[in-house]
């Protein structure tokens, strides 16, 4: 805890930042959970650029995020029969943009105001810090993007990262790929 309380409040603008596909930091974020998913019966379906997504980023605290937002999605499908999370990346005027959505039981609106406060948890005591999403939010803010939340009780939520593209990777052909899609639907 001391550890992750020392990088929430270093500043991380200043850790060292190379080119890295995005896709790929997915994938490692991705194999990291990918055995505990297939156990507890997790159905992950995603759906990756099929054009390199180039960004400037450490990528090791991207996969951290990207993570931290996948095993979120997977304690939100606790009490969810057919437990689903959906992951997909894409480009959109100049940004790299990663979703991961779920179909669990949602957050409130009240909740949806704390969530990425420090030391907030929706969590059992003892089963949460309540600073990943802190975390994960000061990171994003460190690498020039955001975090978005969309949420709806009994119907799921979705978290969306946007990212700047490296310099040389400015495209804007999300329609192109996949057509015009509300942030939050059902999976």
């Amino acid at each position: 805890m001391i550890k992750h309380l020392g990088e929430f409040g270093r500043d991380a603008r200043n850790v060292k930042r190379t080119a890295n596909d995005l896709n790929k930091i997915i994938k490692n974020s991705f194999s990291l959970v990918a055995e505990k998913f297939k156990k507890s019966g997790l159905k992950i379906k995603h759906d990756f650029a099929k054009e390199l997504l180039e960004i400037n980023c450490n990528n090791v605290q991207i996969e951290q995020v990207i993570t931290n937002l996948l095993l979120n999605a997977e304690d939100a499908l606790d009490h969810t029969k057919d437990k689903r999370i959906f992951i997909r990346a894409f480009f959109d005027n100049g940004y790299a943009i990663v979703e991961v959505r779920d179909n669990g039981k949602g957050i409130s609106k009240a909740q949806q105001q704390k969530i990425f406060d420090p030391f907030f948890t929706t969590k059992k005591l003892g089963e949460g810090m309540g600073l990943g999403l802190s975390i994960s939010l000061n990171i994003i803010k460190n690498h020039g993007g955001t975090i978005d939340l969309g949420s709806r009780e009994g119907k799921g939520t979705a978290f969306r990262i946007k990212l700047p593209l490296a310099s040389s990777m400015y495209i804007s052909n999300r329609n192109l790929l996949f057509g015009p899609e509300p942030f939050f639907r059902e999976i």
